[in-house]
């Protein structure tokens, strides 16, 4: 049940956006992981043939759950869409002219994030500056409309305390991982799920925007719990006082960025302490 529902919802996030498909590859590395390390266990049973035919089940059903039902899914999503272009039911949807027109779409919008490369938008950002929040995304100002001294802004980026400590978090599982034999599957799962997130972007061609890290960040706030946990078992002063100060941290960055962040009115004065690294934000 748990296989099947993670591969329904998995059709859900493809007939969301296209980042549910990178995902994808990385549920695909942590099952056949899976498989490989069955199979080796499987060589010290006595009643292999089950486990065998177990096995083969299992991958049929993956077909069915990862790759029928998620198509379906995906394609099906453009009922509403097809609807406007003269769909009367589901099954008209099966017509060679309706699957046409949907394969069609994906190519349009494959093709216009590629002939995204060389616009010149002032707040893109390169897959690598995203963790250490180097350029935020700057959507709105309002001080045209602000008494003198005042000013509202809306911009885009990661709490500091959050994806600085997840990022030096990430680094450290990913490095005990490495330098285990028999790597712990919390590591594994958080290494790959964080990849499979934020590695495709850096061979994306169109320009990227910060706002594109959201989908990596649950990922470095797994890699922090891991981290905070290796403390604990070293010292449990020293889980108290990290994890304090982290918790603190990111309390009084959330509230001292929130105005910048939310279009909240604030005083120009104020604002002026929160352009760290010459961060455009207002």
């Amino acid at each position: 049940m748990p296989l099947g529902l993670c591969g329904v919802t998995m059709g859900v996030a493809w007939a969301t956006k296209w980042v549910g498909l990178y995902a994808s590859a990385g549920l695909a590395i942590l099952f056949f992981w899976t498989v490989f390390r069955r199979l080796r266990e499987m060589k010290h049973l006595k009643n292999r043939v089950q486990s065998m035919k177990s096995l083969v089940i299992t991958l049929l059903f993956c077909v069915l759950f990862f790759v029928i039902i998620p198509v379906l899914i995906y394609y099906f999503s453009y009922y509403w869409f097809l609807r406007a272009e003269g769909v009367r039911n589901l099954g008209d949807m099966l017509s060679h002219e309706r699957i046409d027109r949907v394969v069609t779409l994906q190519r349009s919008i494959f093709n216009y994030h590629a002939g995204l490369g060389g616009d010149t938008h002032y707040f893109r950002s390169p897959w690598y500056q995203w963790p250490i929040i180097w350029w935020p995304m700057w959507y709105y100002s309002g001080t045209g409309f602000m008494p003198e001294g005042m000013i509202s802004s809306i911009s885009c980026m990661g709490n500091p305390a959050v994806w600085w400590f997840g990022l030096a978090a990430l680094i450290f599982v990913t490095v005990r991982m490495c330098r285990q034999r028999r790597a712990h599957r919390a590591d594994v799962m958080v290494v790959i799920g964080f990849a499979s997130q934020f590695l495709p972007w850096v061979i994306v061609p169109r320009s990227t925007f910060i706002y594109h890290y959201f989908a990596s960040v649950p990922f470095i706030i797994l890699a922090s719990v891991l981290l905070l946990d290796a403390i604990r078992q070293k010292s449990e002063r020293a889980f108290a006082i990290t994890s304090g100060t982290l918790l603190g941290a990111a309390l009084v960055l959330f509230a001292a960025f929130y105005p910048l962040e939310s279009g909240l009115p604030c005083a120009r004065s104020y604002a002026k302490y929160l352009r760290w690294f010459k961060w455009y934000n207002y």
